[in-house]
């Protein structure tokens, strides 16, 4: 899913982001996992604001979480990789 935020807001002006779900399947790990390096603060959360129920992640914080899950021992040496 990729949501395009209201236009205006500092934090998100006209950038595309994504769901905790589209990193996890990028990355090839558990949504719940992605979700709970934020909530214990090994991911920035203040980049990635819960708004509705949703975590919204900027496109250009995709690459920290992969570094964080690599970092962690949580990805495969194919997981990320794109064709």
């Amino acid at each position: 899913m990729t949501v395009n935020p209201i236009v205006g807001d500092r934090r998100f002006p006209v950038a595309t982001v994504v769901s905790v779900g589209d990193v996890a399947r990028q990355y090839g790990v558990s949504p719940h996992l992605v979700s709970n390096l934020f909530w214990q603060r090994h991911l920035n959360p203040d980049r990635c604001p819960v708004v509705a129920g949703r975590r919204l992640i900027p496109a250009d914080y995709i690459d920290e979480i992969g570094r964080v899950l690599a970092g962690r021992g949580y990805l495969t040496a194919s997981a990320g990789t794109t064709n």
